[in-house]
């Protein structure tokens, strides 16, 4: 794992995100905290994206349109009878 400071990250010229180890994430600037050089990807092509929103949206159609299972619903008859409700 190449770990460096983040100032030592910016002289060598690191184009990656640097991610502060959650460890010392909660060290006070200056300090000897490390940070893990991540690299980053790039983002999806737009067409790529259309697709997986298609297909996420596919998908929550379908759990929209299921059933609510019988135990589902008998415990929330049962939590409306404890309340005083129907």
């Amino acid at each position: 794992m190449n770990v460096m400071k983040p100032d030592k990250a910016v002289e060598a010229g690191v184009t990656e995100t640097p991610i502060v180890e959650p460890a010392v994430a909660n060290t006070f600037p200056g300090s000897n905290s490390r940070v893990m050089m991540v690299p980053q990807t790039p983002p999806l092509a737009l067409d790529i994206q259309s697709q997986i929103g298609r297909q996420l949206q596919a998908v929550y159609d379908e759990v929209l349109h299921e059933p609510v299972p019988y135990r589902f619903l008998k415990l929330l008859r049962d939590l409306d009878r404890k309340k005083g409700g129907v």
